[in-house]
C-alpha cells in the first residue's frame, strides 16, 4: 500500500506509529516504513483489522531474536511489537500454571515464578532475550528438550489476534477447539504467519533440588557416541544431553577434542547416584577427562552454548532420529573441509543424542566467495538429513545464501495443507508472507 497512508491508518487504530523498523531489525526483505506498539490486545486488533482492509503488510514481532529466520519477506509495512504485553495474567502456584502476556521476556516470567521456587523449564537459544510469544511463534527449543519436551508439550493454551480483527482462544480455556484444529498446536511453530499469539497459558515446574552439568572428553567421536548411547540405554534421566564437535567444546570450555556435556536436574540424592553411573559409564567408554560444576557454574555453561547460536552467522538445525545426530554431526565437520569452506568460518556444532536435534554454526565473515560452498554445504547437509528421514532448517543466514537454498527445505506432502489454513486464517496475506515454508 502507499507509504503516505499508512500512518492515517494507524491513527485510525488509535496507536502511535513511529517511522522505521526498530533497533536492531534483522528482516531480510522490504524493509517497513513503520513500528506500533499496541497497549493492549484490543489494539492489536485493530491495527491488524486496518491493515487487512488496507492490504498492510504486517510483521509481528517480540524481541528480535528470531529476526533472521525465514525466507525474505515478499512485502512489509509496518513491524508490530509486543513489548507492551508484557504482565501476568494469571498465576497459580498451586495449580502449577501461569498465564501470561506475549511480550514478556522469558528471563522476566522466570524470575516471577523463582519467587514461589517454580520455573518453566525451557532454555531455548537466546532464552535470555526471547519473549514468551516468541518462543511458542518459533517453537524454540534447547538442549532441555530431552526431560521437558517441546513448547507443544508445555503450552496449555493461547489467545490470538486474527486479522479479521478479533481474537481466538485456544486450549485449556475453551471447552473444544473449532474447526477440527488442534488451534493451541497449529499457531505454534507458525512464525506469525496466522496471527498474532497475545497471551500464552503454560504448566510450570517446581525448580529442581539440586543441579549438576557433568563433560566428558573424548579422543575421537565414535567413542562420544558409545557414551551418549550408553546414557540413553542406561536407567538414567539426564535433563540434557549433548555431543560437542571439537569447534564448539572449545567454545564453550568443555574438555575434547569431542565433548559430551550431561545436565542433571534431580534430588540431591538422584544427582549423586547418577553422577557415579555416568562416571562409570565414562570409564568404560575411555573418556580422557571429566570436568564437573554445581549450579551458577553450570549455568553459565549452557548460555555459553545459547550465545554461539546467538552470534553466528549461520545457524542451522538438522532433526533426525537420536541415533543418527553424532553421525550428522560428523558429516557436517567433514563437509567444512571437503567443499573448501575457509577456515575464518568456524563450526560450531552439537548433537542431542536422545532428541535427534543437530545445531550447527557457522561464526566468521562471509563474503560473496563463500556463499557457493556455503550453498553447497547446506544442500549437503539436508541430502544426510533426507538420509535418515530427516530435515534441515536454515535459522539464519545472509541474504545471498537463502535466495541459494531452501532455508525450510522442500515443501513435504502437507504443504497443500499449510497454504490452505493460511488462506483460513489470513486471507489477504497481511501477517508475514513469504516468510515460512514455500513461500506462504
Amino acid at each position: 500500500m502507499p507509504e503516505h497512508s499508512i500512518p492515517a491508518l494507524l491513527a485510525a487504530a488509535d496507536v502511535a506509529a513511529v517511522p522505521g523498523p526498530p533497533s536492531g531489525y534483522r528482516v531480510d526483505g522490504p524493509e517497513p516504513a513503520w513500528r506500533v506498539t499496541p497497549p493492549d490486545e484490543e489494539g492489536v486488533c485493530r491495527v491488524l483489522a486496518l491493515a487487512r482492509a488496507n492490504r498492510a503488510a504486517v510483521v509481528p514481532r517480540g524481541s528480535g531474536t528470531r529476526d533472521r529466520a525465514g525466507n525474505p519477506l515478499d512485502r512489509a509495512d509496518i513491524v508490530l511489537e509486543t513489548a507492551a504485553l508484557d504482565r501476568v495474567v494469571e498465576y497459580n502456584p498451586a495449580d502449577l500454571t501461569v498465564t501470561v502476556q506475549a511480550g514478556m521476556r522469558l528471563a522476566e516470567l522466570q524470575r516471577v515464578l523463582g519467587e514461589e521456587g517454580q520455573w518453566l523449564p525451557v532454555d531455548p537459544p537466546g532464552a535470555e532475550r526471547m519473549t514468551v510469544g516468541g518462543w511458542v511463534a518459533s517453537a524454540a527449543a534447547g538442549p532441555r528438550r530431552l526431560a521437558y519436551g517441546a513448547p507443544r508439550d508445555l503450552v496449555l493454551g493461547l489467545r490470538v489476534a486474527l486479522t479479521a480483527g478479533h481474537v481466538i482462544r485456544t486450549g485449556g480455556r475453551v471447552v473444544k477447539n473449532v474447526a477440527g484444529y488442534d488451534l493451541t498446536r497449529l499457531f505454534t511453530g507458525s512464525m506469525g504467519t496466522l496471527g498474532v499469539i497475545t497471551e500464552v497459558s503454560m504448566k510450570v515446574r517446581p525448580v529442581p533440588e539440586a543441579r549438576r552439568t557433568l563433560a566428558y572428553g573424548f579422543g575421537e567421536p565414535e567413542a562420544a557416541r558409545r557414551f551418549a548411547r550408553a546414557v540413553v540405554q542406561s536407567e538414567l534421566l539426564p535433563a540434557a544431553l549433548e555431543v560437542f564437535c571439537p569447534g564448539a567444546a572449545e567454545a564453550v570450555r568443555a574438555p575434547g577434542p569431542w565433548a559430551v556435556a550431561v545436565l542433571l536436574e534431580e534430588t540431591p540424592a538422584a544427582v549423586a547416584y547418577q553422577t557415579e553411573r555416568l562416571h562409570a559409564l565414562a570409564r568404560e567408554a575411555r573418556a580422557r577427562h571429566d570436568h564437573r560444576t554445581d549450579d551458577g557454574e553450570a549455568a553459565a555453561f549452557w548460555k555459553r552454548l545459547s550465545r554461539l547460536w546467538e552470534e553466528a552467522v549461520v545457524a542451522a538445525r538438522v532433526q533426525v532420529p537420536p541415533a543418527a545426530a553424532v553421525d550428522v554431526l560428523v558429516r557436517a565437520t567433514t563437509l567444512v573441509h571437503s567443499l573448501g569452506l575457509p577456515q575464518a568460518l568456524a563450526l560450531q556444532g552439537t548433537a542431542g543424542a536422545g532428541t535427534g536435534t543437530v545445531r550447527l554454526l557457522l561464526s566468521g565473515t562471509v563474503t560473496e566467495e563463500t556463499l557457493g560452498p556455503l550453498a553447497a554445504w547446506a544442500n549437503a547437509l539436508a541430502a544426510a538429513a533426507r538420509e535418515h528421514e530427516g530435515s534441515l532448517v536454515v535459522e539464519a543466514a545472509p541474504a545471498g545464501l537463502k535466495s541459494r537454498i531452501q532455508v525450510w527445505g522442500p515443501p513435504g506432502p502437507a504443504h497443500g495443507l499449510m497454504v490452505g489454513i493460511k488462506e483460513r486464517f489470513d486471507p489477504e496475506r497481511v501477517l508475514n508472507p513469504g516468510r515460512f515454508v514455500g513461500g506462504i
